[in-house]
């Protein structure tokens, strides 16, 4: 968890996202649901859709702690990205 924290200080969002993919099961069973949580409410879709347990993960905790708008409303934004192609677009150099 302690590498996750650096990452998102640094504010390297996608790095946070893979040391939070990785030991993904590990951190469910050491009880850090909630840091988890916490963090993924901070990360951007963009960041989180490339690591699938991390998405749904984030998706149904929401609608199992009871904040269905909330999981409604991340659901539709990664339906307007999607659809918008911006989910997967490379960022233009200046």
């Amino acid at each position: 968890m302690e590498a996750i924290q650096h990452a998102f200080e640094a504010e390297d969002y996608t790095f946070s996202a893979s040391c939070m993919d990785r030991p993904f099961n590990s951190i469910i069973k050491d009880g850090d649901e909630s840091t988890l949580l916490d963090l993924l409410d901070k990360l951007s879709i963009k960041n989180m859709i490339v690591h699938p347990d991390l998405f749904y993960f984030q998706a149904g905790s929401m609608a199992v702690a009871g904040r269905s708008y909330d999981a409604k409303r991340f659901l539709q934004r990664l339906n307007f990205l999607w659809k918008r192609n911006l989910l997967f677009r490379k960022k233009s150099k200046p």
